[in-house]
């Protein structure tokens, strides 16, 4: 008898545990997702530079994101490597990662989010030219770096299917070293202004 007594134990012990297992997400899972333009300025070669893209996220439960985020730098900017003429190369520098973070009481007009976007950036040199026709330049090889990029946003809920989020964020260009630029070079204090459009 005691023994069946101890196997019928051995056997409701699982059971009994995976009944009170706790999991970040319970209950019924409400699932969103949203696409996204992206404006930042931040500091690249001691100067201000201006980037732009965009971004796409999945949401879960109203309290987690994972997503995507892509930028590129859209104001001209001179590198510290001169041309034969004496005039300086233009810098060119491309952002993308993959972003992870939290919501913080999402269904409030206004709220905080906090994650860290995680990826690789590259730049290059290019000559001189009029934007409005590259044919003729001549591109440097570009060279890769590693990104982290921790960020805090203030995410207001202008309509159900629209956000604004203006977000505080640093740079880190890890591994960034080129044509006389090094990781300070790349790195710096950031601030974007986001356009959410999707379901949250």
């Amino acid at each position: 008898m005691k023994r069946i007594a101890l196997l019928a134990a051995l056997v409701l012990i699982p059971v009994v545990a995976a009944a009170q297992e706790s999991t970040i997400f319970s209950g019924d899972i409400d699932h969103g997702g949203y696409g996204g333009m992206v404006t930042k300025l931040t500091s690249i070669n001691g100067e201000l530079g201006v980037m732009m893209g965009g971004e796409g996220a999945w949401v879960i439960d109203h309290t987690a994101y994972l997503g995507f985020q892509g930028t590129g730098l859209v104001n001209r900017m001179d590198a510290k490597k001169l041309q034969t003429n004496g005039e300086p190369y233009v810098l060119r520098v491309n952002e993308f990662g993959l972003r992870a973070g939290y919501i913080h009481n999402s269904d409030d007009v206004l709220h905080l989010t906090a994650g860290t976007l995680i990826g690789g950036g590259s730049m290059l040199l290019s000559e001189r030219f009029v934007w409005t026709d590259d044919s003729d330049v001549q591109w440097d090889t570009d060279q890769m770096y590693f990104l982290l990029e921790p960020e805090v946003a203030a995410e207001l809920n202008v309509t159900k299917w629209m956000r604004v989020a203006a977000t505080g964020s640093y740079r880190f260009a890890i591994g960034a070293d080129y044509e006389g630029m090094t990781e300070s070079d790349l790195s710096g204090p950031t601030g974007s202004l986001t356009l959410r459009f999707g379901w949250f």
